[in-house]
């Protein structure tokens, strides 16, 4: 930007690259600026994937903060939780593959994308995943946790780590999660903290979290993305 001070007067108006303008009673210039480039596929399709993982974790956050306390070769938080889940996770595809990309359209508005639930990891850590299984009541909605104990500890292993189921709508609307035991006494747990309405898909993980909260365990899907169809 530059300031004109000329005895012909202001001047207003474009002449190729350059532009004249009044600001506060003062004749200023200054470049136009270049348009905006346009993005290429493979870079709108990445931002339509980070762009679902972080709705992701705007449903999940609260459990995000206590999954990725830090450690394993992940940040503590929502910054653990989008590198952990950076690839793999969610696929990008063309809504309409004939048509030219837009400079003014969203990647978002361009692309479709689906997650791969059993891939999606809701902690992540140095501590070993513990041996745990979940089913669905088909007839109440209940996830239905069940976890093994162990008697043998090792640097990845303590027997009073907690482990922690977790319930998520997928694609939706909430993310649940409550403590089904430790790792060495195990435990079964029936999940009452809430339930998924008929034709919601929920998929549950679990993970297990040191007993001061300071160390996680990876999560694994223990229930992939099942409909719950209520029982008559």
């Amino acid at each position: 930007m530059a300031i004109i001070k000329s005895p012909l007067g202001k001047f207003k108006g474009r002449i190729g690259n350059t532009v004249f303008y009044d600001r506060n009673g003062e004749n200023l210039v200054r470049k136009k600026p270049a348009p905006r480039p346009l993005r290429t596929e493979a870079q709108k399709r990445h931002a339509a994937e980070f762009g679902t993982i972080a709705d992701i974790r705007g449903v999940a956050n609260e459990l995000i903060q206590v999954g990725f306390p830090g450690g394993g070769g992940l940040p503590k938080g929502g910054n653990g939780f989008m590198k952990a889940n950076a690839t793999g996770v969610a696929t990008a595809v063309r809504k309409e593959p004939g048509k030219p990309l837009s400079r003014r359209k969203r990647a978002t508005d361009e692309f479709a994308c689906t997650v791969d639930y059993t891939k999606l990891r809701v902690a992540g850590g140095p501590l070993a995943v513990p041996k745990a299984k979940a089913s669905l009541n088909a007839e109440t909605g209940e996830v239905v946790f069940e976890c093994e104990g162990t008697r043998l500890e090792s640097v990845d292993c303590f027997l009073d780590d907690r482990i922690i189921g977790v319930v998520m709508v997928c694609g939706g609307y909430w993310c649940l999660w409550e403590e089904i035991g430790t790792r060495g006494g195990g435990g079964r747990l029936e999940t009452d903290f809430g339930l998924p309405d008929p034709g919601d898909t929920v998929a549950a993980y679990v993970f297990a979290l040191s007993a001061d909260g300071s160390s996680a365990s990876d999560s694994v899907c223990v229930l992939p993305p099942t409909v719950w169809e209520k029982g008559e």
